[in-house]
């Protein structure tokens, strides 16, 4: 069974026009035990991103609420067993945090974005906002915009200890689910900056190895 009683409230931030999706996250947080409430708000720019994030947040503050979630309407997949979710709980019951993405995405512009790495869990510096938990939440500075989203202002504005967890529980629909493993993947386990020059050299070199690995089935059937 799921248990999400370790945190005193789920929300999900959505737009007003977003009626589908809206059910569509219904659907998928019910089968995984999770009680949803909905911030529906007005959403078309990133200030009002960032201040619909900032509308969640000041309400948990005057709910008197210790740490919550906050997920995103535009979550297009969630694959969470019970048993990572236990896991999961445990560590944040065992560690200092800020921030826990389920929703991870390592930021691979910069080097080390994943550190720390201890059984699959590892401090990040992420740039995703549609699946993450608060704790500490009293203390959550306000956060005006200033031409930042809001998970830039995460990542580089406050000194926040944030953590992820392989493999990702919960995915949105900006990036298939293939292509966000393939990179907290590789930022968990290489963690080279994309635009290093290393990264070019190793991208070369594995050419290099499939073009000799497979020269003779490239010249096979060749007619000089």
């Amino acid at each position: 069974m799921y248990d999400w009683g370790y945190f005193d409230q789920i929300y999900c931030i959505s737009n007003t026009r977003n009626y589908t999706k809206r059910t569509e996250v219904r659907y998928m947080t019910r089968k995984i035990g999770m009680k949803v409430e909905f911030n529906i708000s007005r959403i078309t720019t990133k200030k009002e991103i960032l201040q619909a994030h900032m509308n969640v947040i000041n309400e948990a503050k005057s709910k008197k609420y210790e740490r919550i979630i906050i997920l995103e309407d535009n979550i297009s997949k969630i694959d969470i067993s019970e048993k990572s979710l236990q896991n999961i709980v445990n560590f944040l019951k065992e560690n200092e945090w800020n921030l826990f993405y389920f929703g991870s995405l390592p930021d691979t512009r910069i080097d080390k974005s994943c550190s720390n790495k201890n059984n699959k869990f590892y401090k990040t510096r992420n740039i995703a906002r549609h699946a993450y938990a608060i704790n500490n939440i009293q203390n959550t500075p306000d956060m005006g915009y200033t031409g930042f989203p809001i998970q830039q202002l995460y990542r580089d504005g406050m000194s926040l200890i944030s953590y992820g967890y392989l493999p990702v529980q919960f995915y949105n629909e900006k990036y298939p689910s293939f292509i966000t493993d393939v990179i907290t993947m590789y930022a968990y386990y290489i963690g080279i900056n994309i635009h290093h020059p290393i990264y070019y050299i190793l991208i070369v070199m594995i050419i290099y190895y499939y073009i000799m690995k497979n020269k003779d089935g490239l010249l096979e059937g060749t007619d000089f």
